[in-house]
């Protein structure tokens, strides 16, 4: 087997090829057996170097990140489908598989956009950033690499990825609503950040 496909699959799904690793877990493009439809499963990888501190954190934001997300329905936010653990325990969360680039890859690819195409990229992440905002989740981790350009009939869309280390904002939590972001912990992309995310303010 190709070592990127290593991981155990959950359950049902057969996985086809690595999409992507970050801090978090793993990526794979991914065959649900009982329908046939290709899907992005996102594979939570539990560091077993870390302390039990910092790994039960891990498990606290995977499963805040598919809250958060099964909230979300909006035609340019990336839809979650299915979660659940694979028999070795691992985490797994199952999304809609976008095909296309990111828009950091497309922007390598096209160069400078014109206004009239930046205008209309731009509408539909603000549309969806609109939406989350209105049931008061943060992002706080928006970039070109977390915004995937696909091509749905002639013109292209997006679609907003990994709501990973989104949060309810201040306003709309719980009382009971557990704060995964420890004190100076800064989340996110710094070059990409708010002024008031780097210096830790709501």
């Amino acid at each position: 087997m190709n070592q990127a496909l290593s991981a155990a699959a959950p359950v049902g799904y057969q996985l086809l090829q690595l999409l992507g690793e970050g801090g978090a877990g793993s990526v794979y493009q991914a065959q649900q057996e009982s329908t046939g439809q290709i899907v992005a499963l996102k594979l939570l990888r539990q560091d077993q170097d870390a302390d039990a501190v910092r790994r039960k954190r891990q498990v606290e934001r995977f499963q805040r990140e598919t809250q958060l997300c099964a909230q979300l329905h909006h035609a340019h936010i990336v839809r979650l489908l299915d979660k659940g653990q694979c028999e070795d325990g691992q985490l797994f969360a199952t999304f809609e598989y976008v095909p296309g680039e990111t828009l950091k890859q497309y922007l390598l690819r096209k160069g400078a956009l014109s206004a009239l195409v930046a205008g209309e990229l731009m509408g539909q992440v603000l549309d969806a950033l609109a939406c989350a905002h209105a049931q008061g989740i943060a992002h706080r981790d928006l970039k070109p690499q977390n915004v995937m350009v696909t091509h749905t009939g002639t013109r292209p869309n997006v679609k907003v990825l990994d709501f990973g280390i989104a949060t309810f904002i201040p306003e709309r939590q719980k009382v009971d609503y557990q704060q995964l972001t420890m004190t100076q912990e800064t989340m996110g992309t710094p070059s990409y950040s708010a002024p008031e995310q780097l210096r830790g303010e709501p």
